[in-house]
């Protein structure tokens, strides 16, 4: 069974002066911590194949992707 998902949490709290107030709250859970860092767009930089895992294959993508820009015209987005 996977907890995994969104969930909506609704607080409802009654003042001082009988004065009621609720407000909601999305909280999103995820399967396993490489996909919570997903969900927060939180990925490390050097993670260019977003999987988690910095290794030889990030650099690999790295260079194929900027062998492939040939415009030289601006900064180079990695």
């Amino acid at each position: 069974m996977s907890i995994a998902g969104d969930y909506t949490i609704e607080l409802t709290a009654t003042d001082a002066a009988a004065q009621p107030g609720s407000d909601t709250l999305l909280v999103q859970v995820a399967a396993d911590a490489c996909e919570a860092t997903q969900l927060a767009d939180e990925l490390s930089i050097y993670d260019v194949n977003e999987n988690c895992i910095i290794d030889l294959s990030d650099m690999a993508a790295f260079a194929a992707k900027w062998m492939s820009d040939m415009s030289w015209t601006g900064p180079f987005a990695y």
